[in-house]
Formats: C-alpha cells, structure tokens, sequence
C-alpha cells in the first residue's frame, strides 16, 4: 500500500502550448516561455511553411500564482506582436513615401 501512495505523490500532471511564430521570434519565445513556467519540449521546423516554426511547451498544472502569470504571458506575447508590427511599419511607411 505504501508503494501506491509513493507513485502518487510523485506524479505530476501537465499542461501543454503549441505556439506557431516566424522563425525569427523563435528565440524570444523560447527565453520569454520559461519566466512563466514553461518548458520547452520540442520545435518542429519547417512544419508550415519555411518561414514559421511550431514550439511545443509543457507546464506543471499545479503551478502557484497562474493566474498571475497567465496575465503576464498575455502582455508579452502582445508586447512581442506590438514589436512585429513596429518592424512591419518601417518598410510600409518607405513603401507609401516612395
């Protein structure tokens, strides 16, 4: 009996995020992750297309704070698409002036 109650407290259930980006983001995603509890499990290159690559994370579900760090991820994921549209707006503005 006491060799189940070892096997259960040691389990750990998890929860999955697959983010499809540019291939150029892909290390600002897989440094920027892992300050909210994300682990980087695997990349698939080439998946979509040549230029977007899918990374697959993976969390603890009984992470302390989620709530807090959901809020947080969502602010740095627009902050990283704000930057994206800054670096697009550069050439469209050339583009629109010539």
């Amino acid at each position: 009996m006491s060799e189940i109650t070892k096997n259960s407290e040691g389990f750990k259930s998890y929860e999955y995020k697959e983010v499809i980006i540019e291939r150029g983001k892909e290390s600002v995603y897989a440094n920027g992750y892992p300050n909210f509890g994300w682990q980087l499990e695997s990349n698939s290159p080439q998946t979509l297309g040549l230029s977007t690559v899918i990374l697959k994370f993976k969390r603890d579900r009984k992470i302390r704070n989620k709530a807090e760090l959901t809020r947080l991820q969502r602010m740095f994921e627009n902050k990283v698409n704000e930057i994206g549209k800054l670096e697009r707006s550069i050439t469209t503005t050339a583009c629109i002036i010539s």
